[in-house]
């Protein structure tokens, strides 16, 4: 199994928040409530998208 790195890690967290985004669409769509969990891991997933990371310090 190869290392983990930052570039695929980013890649799934915009893969996870598309995919969040859409399942939350369509329960606004069928006007179904949506779970606090996801209201609240769609909330922390745009913040982790909208902040630039500080590089790290060696």
């Amino acid at each position: 199994m190869s290392p983990v790195v930052r570039k695929d890690l980013l890649q799934a967290q915009r893969s996870l928040l598309q995919v969040m985004e859409a399942y939350a669409t369509e329960l606004a769509v069928r006007r179904l409530p949506i779970p606090y969990r996801l209201r609240d891991g769609l909330r922390l997933q745009r913040e982790f998208g909208r902040r630039p990371t500080r590089p790290r310090r060696p």
